[in-house]
């Protein structure tokens, strides 16, 4: 009988350390979740710093295709005025007649272009607009990420902690038999 209970007594014992080591390998999945969880806030991080470089790019492009109509117009103008002012100079009734067509003509032009200025800067502007809001989601999902990142490091060092007193209680226990 005496056998019986020290075997009893020994699986108790058994018993009792094998609960420490399901304690450390839950931490240990725990610490694992944290670690992917870091990757990935890494990853989302990297991946928002690259659209925001792209929408800057974007936006320089944007103000450069602006720049470029604006100049196109103003060519369009001076062309349209150098045309009206070579045909003002003609004395006759024909000459007066292609100085009102030509100043016409200009108008239509100056008009057309400067429509087509307008769009093309109320596009830009707009499209400006969106890629600052873009700009700005960016911004917010990396400080997001870093903010999880952060409570991820934290919950990290609680979990390392914690291991450290479940790797001490667990050689407490060894070194106890």
């Amino acid at each position: 009988m005496t056998e019986l209970i020290q075997a009893a007594e020994s699986i108790r014992k058994i018993a009792r350390q094998l609960e420490g080591f399901k304690t450390a390998a839950d931490a240990l999945e725990r610490l694992g979740s944290i670690e992917q969880a870091e990757r990935e806030a890494k990853s989302a991080a990297a991946k928002a710093r690259a659209e925001v470089e792209a929408a800057k790019a974007a936006l320089v492009e944007e103000g450069n295709a602006l720049a470029a109509v604006r100049d196109e117009a103003n060519l369009t103008i001076s062309n349209a005025n150098t045309v009206a002012a070579s045909v003002r100079e003609a004395a006759d009734e024909e000459a007066q007649a292609k100085v009102a067509r030509a100043n016409e003509t200009a108008a239509g032009l100056v008009k057309e272009a400067q429509e087509r200025a307008a769009a093309i800067e109320a596009d830009a502007k707009s499209r400006a607009a969106d890629i600052t809001a873009e700009h700005r989601a960016a911004q917010a999902a990396v400080t997001d990420a870093e903010a999880q990142r952060d409570a991820a490091l934290r919950d990290l060092a609680e979990l390392q902690s914690r291991i450290a007193a479940a790797k001490a209680q667990i050689a407490k226990m060894l070194g106890g038999e």
